[in-house]
């Protein structure tokens, strides 16, 4: 669990870090959400469940620009820092919605477990 911790350290920081590349900060999401699909499900799952930091920057990330159409999302959610290239905006869509959809996931799968209420 010690490399758990330390990967999930990583994690948090670079979604955190508005300096972070757009796709660095889509593929450590994607990382982090994989990691609570696998064998470590149930321990990142707590990881993620108590770091109220973490949660923040999700739902921030989540509901940016929520009067706007997904399609047009993607500009707002890194920022004017890294332009407003396609490529950002692809990058941005992506990301909001794979934050959606692990939110998703994560509440059906563990947010009506009693028994794991971290989770």
């Amino acid at each position: 669990n010690a490399q758990i911790d330390k990967i999930f350290e990583e994690i948090s920081k670079i979604i955190q870090d508005n300096n972070s590349q757009p796709r660095t900060r889509f593929y450590t999401a994607l990382l982090m959400v994989k990691l609570s699909e696998g064998k470590v499900s149930n321990y990142t799952i707590d990881k993620i469940g108590q770091s109220n930091q973490i949660l923040n920057v999700l739902f921030t990330h989540a509901q940016v620009d929520r009067s706007k159409a997904f399609t047009e999302k993607g500009f707002k959610v890194f920022g004017s820092t890294f332009g407003d290239s396609t490529e950002v905006q692809t990058i941005g869509n992506n990301y909001v919605n794979l934050i959606l959809e692990a939110l998703v996931f994560w509440n059906k799968k563990y947010g009506q477990d009693k028994d794991n209420a971290a989770r």
